[in-house]
């Protein structure tokens, strides 16, 4: 009888023990973890801004014969989708390019981006970032080109009597594999120009507090993960539960991307900000439920939870809105963060994360 008993401690023992392991192994494991060494990566980074500001006629002309003989759209973009210069007339092209950097507004907005240091460090970082998605998630596409220019804020749009109140300053084009980096987005919201006319008309305040110099490096990759990762597919439902899932999985992926950066800047928030979702976070779960909002998929609904902005409709307290604009995107984050302590294991990575379902996630979530 004692042997029985003895073996059946030992058993128990055992049992207990191997329950203990597998719980450490688990909570120790960290998702982000990932070798990049071996993982190879040709990403091109190009300053179109100074080869503009710098070239003189002729080679204006050749410049721009070159992006037309590759079919590229980049100068389409800058010139004629933010700018408003014509790339057909040689004559106008070559004198309004020169004009354009002969404005006393843009040589401060210049002034301003020389501070960015676009240098061998600055780049590394983003092709490591690439790296290590691309070592997460072997089978995905890295872009070829990131291209810097100076698109005045897109003051196309200002002509057209349009505030610019997109503080992001990456635009991706998809079938390029390029990345095109306003730059006059993150010189800082103290450059003296944002606060004098014309374009204090047009640019928000809380559009200029987010031109922060910090969200660069941020911003190329989230503007690649959105469009070439986690695109919004036309036949998806595309309600606030789903597109929260969506942001949520971008914004983890963004955090595997760059490991060590600061929560406050993966979510673009500023550290009062953040604090204030964290320590909201059940009552805009309450609220989104109570309303019965996450199932709704009507474009006021999703504009107001994930769109930028000074804040987010509808959460004031005491008659005062102090919430930070897109919380549907934070509740998306917290919502993959939780599901991911939970799965994420060494048979369990972001490669499995990318394809599971926002039902799947959504339901675990528990705040």
């Amino acid at each position: 009888m004692k042997r029985i008993t003895w073996i059946a401690g030992v058993i128990l023992v055992l049992i207990a023990s191997s329950v203990v392991l597998y719980f450490l192994l688990k909570k120790t494991h960290n998702p982000f973890d990932i070798n990049i060494s071996e993982v190879q990566m040709d990403l091109t980074f190009v300053d179109l801004n100074s080869q503009l500001k710098q070239s003189d006629s002729r080679e204006l002309l050749a410049l721009r014969d070159t992006y037309k003989k590759n079919n590229s759209e980049v100068l389409d973009y800058l010139m004629g989708g933010c700018i408003g210069i014509d790339l057909d007339v040689d004559s106008v092209f070559t004198r309004k390019v020169k004009e354009f950097y002969a404005y006393d507004d843009i040589k401060q907005l210049e002034n301003g981006i020389l501070t960015l240091k676009i240098d061998k460090l600055f780049k590394q970082d983003i092709t490591d970032a690439f790296k290590r998605l691309k070592a997460h998630v072997p089978g995905i596409t890295p872009p070829n080109k990131i291209v810097f220019v100076n698109s005045c804020f897109c003051v196309n749009a200002i002509l057209n009597n349009q505030p610019s109140d997109i503080p992001i300053g990456a635009f991706v084009i998809p079938k390029e594999k390029v990345i095109i980096v306003q730059q006059e987005k993150y010189i800082g919201g103290n450059l003296a120009l944002l606060q004098t006319n014309p374009l204090n008309e047009y640019i928000h305040n809380w559009t200029v507090n987010g031109y922060r110099k910090e969200f660069l490096k941020r911003d190329i990759v989230e503007a690649w993960l959105e469009q070439s990762f986690f695109p919004r597919k036309k036949d998806e439902q595309a309600d606030v539960i789903h597109e929260a899932v969506r942001f949520g999985k971008i914004l983890y992926f963004l955090n595997a991307a760059f490991p060590t950066m600061s929560e406050d800047c993966i979510l673009r928030y500023s550290p009062s900000k953040k604090e204030w979702a964290k320590n909201e976070e059940k009552a805009i779960w309450a609220y989104l439920v109570e309303n019965e909002l996450l199932f709704q998929s009507n474009d006021k609904t999703i504009m107001g939870l994930f769109s930028e902005g000074p804040f987010t409709p509808n959460l004031a307290k005491d008659d005062k809105n102090d919430s930070p604009d897109r919380i549907g995107k934070f509740i998306g984050f917290r919502m993959v963060q939780e599901f991911m302590q939970d799965m994420a294991s060494e048979n369990f990575g972001l490669d499995k994360l990318m394809a599971t379902s926002a039902e799947e996630i959504y339901k675990s979530y528990k705040p």
